[in-house]
């Protein structure tokens, strides 16, 4: 209720946070995907190369949900 009586004059303002709600939810699960896979795997970051085990898991991740959409 308070927060409805304090930005009750800036709709506009309520309509923009409304609007990018889905955006910042996916950007802060993969930010966490990022971190579960490089900090939680260690063996992903041994090594030179230590990009390229979360570059693959990532493309890996990415193929699958287009599968599971595609044939789901």
């Amino acid at each position: 209720m308070v927060f409805a009586l304090i930005f009750s004059s800036r709709g506009g303002f309520l309509l923009i946070i409304y609007s990018c709600l889905y955006e910042n939810n996916s950007f802060a699960a993969g930010a966490m995907i990022y971190v579960v896979v490089e900090e939680l795997i260690p063996e992903m970051s041994q090594g030179e190369h230590s990009n390229t085990g979360v570059v693959m898991f990532a493309f890996g991740f990415t193929v699958m949900m287009a599968l599971d959409v595609a044939l789901g």
